[in-house]
């Protein structure tokens, strides 16, 4: 039997699109909904290979918080991912949803690419775009630059939309959720970049040592990056 995921969302409006998506694009065939809190604290606590839970903001408010602190101390599976949606909000509440345990926030209404890509991280078998996937020609080290402070890397993952970058721990350079960030790459002594946002943290040690992944969305280019994105896009991926 080929996996699949497993998905709860709690909302209390429209989520034909974002069901389309988690169907046809990030292998979530078992969906159950709610509008509910309690009927979603309870229902965690039942089901078994849960791999997301969506939250809806406008539905949750700030019950959002003590909601998913609740949660995944009684949620069946550790490795179950929260995901709060809704309209746009200022950074310091991103901040704080991702210390609550949230993994990502997904802008509402919902686009196609944003979900996706800030999805198929979280979820255990996302293999339906795998002819849309590049893949990478080599290890590729980068450089993440914030403000004026910056540290090596290396890029694990790339799509048209962004990459994802493991770095040792760079509590010292004081970057967080959300932050705008420069990718640096140097190829054959001429170095670019290319501009990102950090939309997604978490712990790996396949470093080594205690390290950071990244999850990075790129920014539109303008005309002076154009460019540059152009040459990391034609050197590390493949047709």
């Amino acid at each position: 039997m080929t996996n699949s995921n497993f998905a709860l969302i709690i909302h209390d409006g429209e989520i034909d699109d974002l069901v389309k998506v988690l169907k046809q694009d990030l292998n979530v065939q078992k969906i159950k909904s709610t509008n509910s809190l309690e009927q979603a604290a309870s229902a965690i606590q039942r089901y078994e290979g849960l791999d997301l839970v969506m939250v809806d903001l406008e539905l949750a408010g700030e019950n959002a918080f003590d909601f998913v602190k609740n949660a995944r101390l009684n949620v069946l599976s550790k490795k179950t991912k929260f995901v709060l949606m809704g309209n746009k909000v200022e950074k310091d509440f991103l901040i704080k949803a991702a210390n609550y345990g949230y993994s990502a926030f997904i802008n509402k209404p919902f686009e196609k690419e944003q979900v996706y890509t800030r999805l198929k991280k979280l979820l255990p078998y996302v293999d339906t775009r795998a002819t849309n996937q590049l893949n990478l020609l080599e290890k590729v080290e980068a450089t993440l630059r914030f403000k004026d402070k910056e540290i090596s890397g290396e890029i694990q993952d790339i799509s048209d939309t962004g990459c994802y970058i493991c770095t040792p721990r760079i509590g010292r350079l004081g970057i967080e959720i959300y932050d705008l960030v420069t990718i640096r790459v140097k190829i054959n002594d001429e170095s670019f970049g290319v501009n990102a946002q950090i939309v997604h943290m978490e712990k790996n040690d396949s470093m080594g040592f205690d390290g950071i992944i990244h999850g990075l969305e790129f920014t539109k280019p303008d005309e002076n990056t154009a460019l540059e994105f152009a040459k990391l896009w034609a050197y590390i991926l493949r047709d």
